[in-house]
């Protein structure tokens, strides 16, 4: 079992490294995504947290199976993702020696060598999650406009249960779901934003018309106007939202992983 959990976080190690140049690639993304996070996302995201967590314990309560998942048959808890920081928690923390004439032993030691590779390696996940999210955003929330609200909460169904993938209880992934409808609602309020018709005149055309005897004739007055809706765009600021949200989230998450983590040490 030991050696199924060390080679589990040598994946994610792996997984997050090759991800990682990626993200570096991308920083424009990243950069926009920090530069669009305001207070109400902070607020809105630890809301949403507290659903999402009240959603996964009723569950766990009320229907014990929801317990379950791949990280139960390795000895994994939580997410894959922070296996590497359950792993740092389990190791021994430093022991100071007795002194040699019975004095009472100083406090145990801080372990900052961990300390500082734990806190390490949460700000590279926390830098990788614009692109994380967006790509999950493309892959799940794109398209939302054109479906029904039945098949909307199927998609949200479907985002939360690939996460069995990180080896989270299938409570929390059903928690998750719950999560993704809300960022699909914020998509949704978006597009429907950035959709609004507009009204545009065609300019560099002379005004013509062609007569019952099939001869084109110049129509005096303005040109008729186009009404316009451009969807790349709408969809386009439809998932930069919904990514603001989604990498607000999970950045609150690796916080809150860090806080508890220094505590527990």
């Amino acid at each position: 079992m030991e050696t199924v959990r060390l080679l589990v976080i040598a994946g994610v190690v792996a997984l997050l490294a090759v991800r990682a140049r990626t993200a570096w690639q991308r920083r424009d993304l990243a950069l926009a995504v920090w530069r669009a996070i305001r207070l109400r996302h902070v607020v809105g995201a630890l809301g949403l947290m507290v659903l999402v967590l009240t959603v996964a314990l009723s569950l766990w309560t009320f229907v014990p199976v929801t317990r379950l998942g791949v990280g139960s048959l390795v000895g994994l808890d939580g997410n894959v993702i922070f296996a590497p920081i359950e792993s740092a928690l389990e190791a021994p923390i430093q022991q100071a020696e007795p002194a040699a004439d019975g004095a009472p032993s100083p406090p145990p030691g801080v372990p900052w060598v961990d300390v500082l590779g734990v806190t390490a390696f949460l700000g590279v996940l926390v830098a990788m999650f614009p692109l994380l999210a967006h790509a999950e955003e493309l892959a799940f929330r794109l398209g939302w406009e054109d479906l029904s609200l039945g098949r909307q909460v199927l998609s949200a169904l479907r985002f939360g249960l690939v996460h069995l993938i990180m080896f989270i209880p299938v409570g929390a992934a059903l928690a998750v779901g719950v999560a993704g409808f809300a960022y699909g609602r914020i998509y949704l309020a978006t597009y429907r934003r950035e959709a609004t018709p507009r009204v545009v005149f065609p300019t560099g055309r002379l005004p013509l018309a062609v007569d019952e005897e099939g001869f084109s004739r110049l129509v005096l007055g303005p040109p008729a106007p186009i009404v316009t809706v451009d969807r790349g765009h709408a969809r386009r600021e439809a998932v930069m939202a919904a990514t603001v949200w989604h990498a607000t989230f999970n950045t609150l998450l690796a916080v809150i992983v860090l806080i508890g983590y220094l505590t527990a040490v």
